[in-house]
């Protein structure tokens, strides 16, 4: 499900060793998002005390558009009021699709991230 990182090839193996983790990692739960009982997208919510974190979602190329996000934000919204969470956050690139599907879920923006770079230093003008 890696590949519905929109990653290089070559990025797909640290990201993997990145992951290798998780499976320990106390609060955190994988969900999976299946078409016609395949695999399509996955995405993890975290939970600390009563603040949940959407985080690391991702769909197959194959099956975008398809409401996979839809139903993993769906998913994990509601096992973190379950969980007791009060304050639920996540992360998305600035007008993409996350974002969108976030907000349409009612989440709202509370801040950018952003990242500054010196003109000179980049090779631009």
């Amino acid at each position: 499900l890696n590949t519905g990182f929109g990653l290089p090839p070559a990025a797909l193996q640290q990201l993997r060793t990145n992951q290798g983790f998780w499976l320990d990692v106390p609060n955190w739960r994988l969900f999976i998002g299946r078409i016609d009982g395949r695999a399509a997208g996955a995405a993890v919510l975290s939970i600390h005390g009563d603040i949940a974190y959407l985080a690391a979602a991702a769909t197959l190329p194959a099956a975008r558009n398809l409401g996979v996000q839809t139903a993993l934000i769906a998913a994990r919204l509601a096992a973190a009021r379950e969980l007791g969470a009060t304050i639920v956050t996540g992360q998305a690139e600035w007008g993409g699709t996350s974002q969108a599907n976030m907000q349409r879920a009612g989440l709202q923006i509370s801040h950018l991230r952003t990242i500054w770079s010196n003109a000179e230093d980049s090779g631009s003008a």
